[in-house]
């Protein structure tokens, strides 16, 4: 498996286990009413448990397991510069995505509105990117 795979599935398991703890709060919320401000942090919970476990999961395996067609530039995978900044734009989206609720618990909605956008920005870039590098390598079965 290659190392930028690698990263994607392990990074995938860090927002599982962040993006369980906290619907685990939410479910000790709902059933005790201990913690009234956890429910700010729902949308947290849904995107890191689909953008940030699902689909970067789906991403590194893609990455390792889509076919090798030649060798460009010495490497059988091609240039691994798109899918590089598509990882560190997929987590930066993901962890402006989290201050959100965050700045807006303390009162500053125009910033949490702020880092909301740019996390979906972010995102939308990072899938284009991947996109990009993984379209050519999606050939038909030749027999």
């Amino acid at each position: 498996m290659p190392t930028l795979s690698r990263w994607f599935v392990r990074t995938s398991f860090v927002y599982l286990a962040a993006g369980f703890t906290l619907g685990g709060l939410i479910l000790l919320q709902k059933g005790l009413g201990i913690l009234p401000g956890v429910w700010v942090w729902l949308p947290v919970h849904v995107f890191f448990v689909l953008f940030g476990w699902i689909l970067q999961f789906t991403l590194g395996m893609a990455y390792w397991i889509l076919p090798r067609w030649g060798v460009i530039e010495g490497r059988n995978r091609g240039n691994d510069r798109l899918p590089r900044l598509s990882y560190i734009g997929w987590n930066g989206g993901l962890l402006c995505l989290l201050l959100g609720p965050w700045l807006r618990g303390a009162w500053l909605s125009q910033a949490a509105a702020w880092f909301n956008g740019v996390g979906g920005t972010l995102l939308v870039m990072a899938t284009v990117l991947f996109l990009a590098h993984s379209w050519p390598r999606v050939k038909p079965f030749l027999t």
